[in-house]
């Protein structure tokens, strides 16, 4: 089949080209749910039996038969003819002459704006501390000049045209709905290549957690794809527009006949889950001598308050394993919780070359611990020989410590710092703390900030009174970078 004719056109093409048998009236055609709605040209509700008084494919409104009045964003409703009287109301007869040029195949006649089933591949899941955690939406606009196609361009929601409006999505997620936008209608083609993209990767999860590129939420989020007349740069509660939803269904729904051109389903909406998170500072990594004892601060989701740690870490257990060099043997914990982060001791044991975090036993997926950018304590290691190598992002240090003995209370070291650049970086500090033995001596409790810090060689920390009396005594001294 091909689009009809437009001039000459009979009845009897009409009804062939839709399927009718030769009894079938004009009204009774006109008014048929077997109508192509994404035809240009098609029966609509306007007034007048002849072809003057409106342009032919357009509506009275000029919405080429859908339901744009008003502010419901779900505008794809084809209005046909309801019939009347001349003069009357209604005043919407079915006229033959709205038949010209229309396109029953639905191949070559679609929405010209649309999201595809085929062109994405949306994850069910989102892992803020694994993979998956992008979302992609691909789309399409047909654009370019069609006699069969109704195109962006065409339709006047509000003062702009579809073309002008701004591609986004509203999701339903804590605070919201919320909405953003992408760009604009006009950026796209209907290669499918154009996208829109959301990140639910966890940043800033040592205070307070927020995703990179989407409103921070744990459990299922409903999606809609939006048109909207305004821009929404970022993230916001405030809908930016007038809003248009995409024509189509929710994701894994059954089409009707006008949700599909045979092969590809459009789609306006649907719905994901981002699943609870764990995370460790990547001082967990931290190679100390044989027989220390290491300390792991883990970060959590929770929903309604943190998890019952304390029942759960034990050795073996299902929130925490802890791995050893020595064949993957598990460790006891000790824990310190503190509402969104629990601090895990381990007992003394060979150097801790990786952790692993296990969600609870009761769902099904695990999580193994990633390391982020900007750790509040970065990965140190301390060879033998008193080596410390600073790693902090992309910056490497390595920094000499001269091992002293405390003489009768005090204490002296220096740290050469080396690699170049600035050091420590902006915003960093250097701490450190002091061991006689397996002992921490200095000070009693946490690190210390080592003062007069500058770029070059010598840094010089003198240390008044450790609190020790032995003489000529060997100390060992820790360094670590803070940023």
């Amino acid at each position: 089949k091909m689009a009809l004719a437009t001039t000459n056109l009979a009845l009897s093409a009409v009804r062939t080209n839709l399927g009718y048998s030769a009894d079938w009236s004009l009204f009774n055609i006109g008014t048929s749910s077997l109508i192509n709605r994404w035809s240009k040209y098609k029966p609509v509700r306007a007034a007048g039996i002849g072809t003057t008084v409106y342009e032919r494919g357009k509506d009275d409104v000029g919405y080429w038969g859908f339901n744009f009045s008003g502010s419901n964003p779900d505008k794809w409703d084809y209005l046909q003819p309801r019939g009347g009287s001349d003069g009357g109301s209604p005043d919407e007869p079915a006229r033959l002459g709205d038949f010209r040029g229309y396109e029953h195949d639905r191949t070559l006649a679609y929405p010209s704006i649309q999201c595809r089933d085929t062109d994405n591949a949306w994850n069910a899941n989102l892992y803020p501390s694994g993979t998956p955690y992008l979302q992609r939406w691909y789309c399409r606009a047909h654009r370019s000049s069609s006699s069969v196609i109704i195109l962006p361009s065409d339709i006047y929601p509000s003062a702009s045209s579809l073309d002008d409006y701004y591609v986004g999505l509203k999701i339903n997620a804590t605070g919201g709905p919320w909405y953003k936008t992408f760009g604009q209608v006009k950026d796209l083609d209907f290669t499918g290549a154009w996208n829109i993209s959301i990140s639910t990767e966890i940043i800033n999860w040592a205070t307070s957690p927020a995703f990179a590129n989407f409103p921070y939420h744990i459990g299922s989020v409903d999606w809609q794809l939006i048109l909207s007349s305004g821009a929404a740069a970022a993230w916001t509660a405030i809908s930016p527009g007038l809003l248009v939803f995409f024509t189509g269904i929710a994701n894994g729904g059954s089409p009707d006949t006008w949700d599909t051109d045979g092969t590809n389903t459009y789609i306006t909406n649907g719905s994901f889950t981002i699943k609870d998170w764990l995370k460790v500072s990547s001082n967990a990594l931290v190679h100390s001598a044989a027989g220390e004892s290491e300390d792991v601060t883990v970060y959590c989701s929770y929903a309604g308050g943190p998890p019952d740690w304390s029942a759960a870490v034990i050795t073996g257990g299902t929130w925490i394993t802890l791995s050893c060099n020595d064949a993957g043997t598990p460790v006891n914990c000790s824990l310190v919780t503190s509402g969104f982060n629990t601090r895990v001791t381990t007992a003394a044991i060979s150097d801790v070359s990786s952790v692993t975090v296990y969600k609870d036993a009761s769902d099904s997926y695990d999580y193994t611990i990633q390391s982020e950018s900007g750790d509040v304590n970065p990965v140190l290691e301390r060879s033998p020989d008193g080596l410390v190598r600073v790693t902090s992002n992309s910056i490497t240090q390595d920094i000499t410590v001269s091992q002293g003995y405390a003489g009768s209370t005090a204490l002296t070291f220096t740290y050469n710092p080396t690699g170049g650049g600035d050091f420590p970086p902006s915003g960093g500090t250097i701490e450190y703390i002091i061991k006689r033995g397996a002992t921490q001596v200095y000070p009693s409790s946490g690190w210390a900030t080592a003062t007069g810090q500058r770029a070059e060689y010598n840094n010089v920390v003198n240390i008044a009174n450790i609190g020790e009396t032995a003489q000529n005594t060997d100390y060992t001294v820790y360094i670590r970078l803070v940023l």
